[in-house]
């Protein structure tokens, strides 16, 4: 006989505000936990009336949640910090290339 793996429970990650929901189930996924929100809207979800609040509601796999949590507090702020200062270039209209030196770093 062979051996099966219980199915996955789900459990709290955190709230976060839409870009951070999805830059955080990027972040978890590459690092192989499976992590999904509680009401994707990009995925027509079945609930009648998801509140509001649940709408940046992400989940994971209750086996890695702390796991989870150490991921999402090493390495979410600086994904954040990265995509402010892309936007900040896009928006002073400067190019990528404008803020590193000629080795790709920044100055």
């Amino acid at each position: 006989m062979s051996h099966v793996e219980p199915p996955a429970r789900s459990a709290y990650l955190g709230s976060f505000d839409e870009l951070e929901a999805r830059v955080v189930i990027e972040i978890l996924s590459a690092r192989g936990v499976r992590a999904f929100l509680k009401h994707d809207p990009a995925r027509g979800e079945s609930a009648p009336y998801p509140s509001m609040s649940d709408s940046g509601v992400v989940l994971v796999d209750s086996a890695h949640l702390q796991e989870a949590r150490r991921i999402v507090t090493e390495e979410l702020p600086a994904h954040l910090e990265g995509i402010r200062q892309a936007m900040d270039l896009l928006e002073s209209g400067s190019s990528p290339d404008d803020a590193t030196s000629g080795d790709g770093l920044p100055e």
